[in-house]
């Protein structure tokens, strides 16, 4: 089954409400879904432990235990979803070596964009040292309701230096904040529908792309 990494160094960007938002999202549709919690910070498998979904595992990680951990939860699990520190840690190594797809959040900065660069050199790195392509994507998140040029901005750049950046991005929005706070899924919120449609974009994109892989190994 499809193992997701998301990777960012910069704390911040929405990396865990994504992570958060896309496995309560599959959860939902009634597909197993496994996160593993390998950022030591925690917040993934604090939120989602707490949001009592059926078909929703949540675990934590080290460096020492990710590779195991990964390979045992793809046996079972319909998506693999986890949650990563960026470059500079081992953990991400270990656990992209064992991925279908690696996506690297961002926000609409010019600093956000230059951690989750370092990220993409990391992955890169491990791809070739395991003479193996890993696929991986950017994704623009944080980005205004109301697009401003910032945004623009952002993917012009990232797309002018050859990187491959998701259509999709997270907008930035209040229920995506009582999600974390409350911890409940999108659809347990009041007037979350365009948070809900937001992340059920942001899936399909993911599952497209999946498929395609998929079709190209075939």
């Amino acid at each position: 089954m499809p193992v997701i990494s998301l990777s960012s160094a910069k704390g911040g960007v929405g990396k865990t409400t994504l992570t958060t938002a896309l496995g309560a999202a599959w959860a939902l549709r009634g597909e197993a879904v496994h996160v593993i919690d390998a950022d030591p910070r925690g917040h993934a498998s604090r939120h989602l432990g707490a949001f009592g979904l059926d078909h929703l595992t949540v675990e934590t990680a080290t460096k020492a235990t990710i590779v195991r951990q990964i390979s045992a939860a793809r046996t079972t699990a319909d998506v693999v979803l986890v949650d990563l520190p960026g470059a500079g840690e081992d953990v991400l190594t270990f656990a992209v070596s064992r991925s279908n797809l690696v996506i690297l959040p961002t926000g609409p900065s010019a600093m956000d964009i230059t951690d989750a660069t370092r990220t993409w050199e990391a992955v890169a790195a491990a791809s070739e040292a395991l003479d193996r392509h890993i696929q991986a994507v950017f994704m623009l998140t944080r980005v205004k309701h109301f697009r401003t040029s910032v945004a623009s901005h952002a993917r012009a750049q990232l797309e002018g230096a050859g990187f491959p950046v998701l259509r999709s991005e997270l907008i930035e929005r209040v229920a995506f904040q009582e999600m974390m706070f409350h911890n409940k899924p999108l659809a347990q919120i009041g007037g979350a529908d365009g948070a809900a449609a937001n992340v059920a974009a942001i899936l399909a994109e993911i599952e497209d792309i999946l498929a395609s892989m998929a079709k190209a190994a075939a």
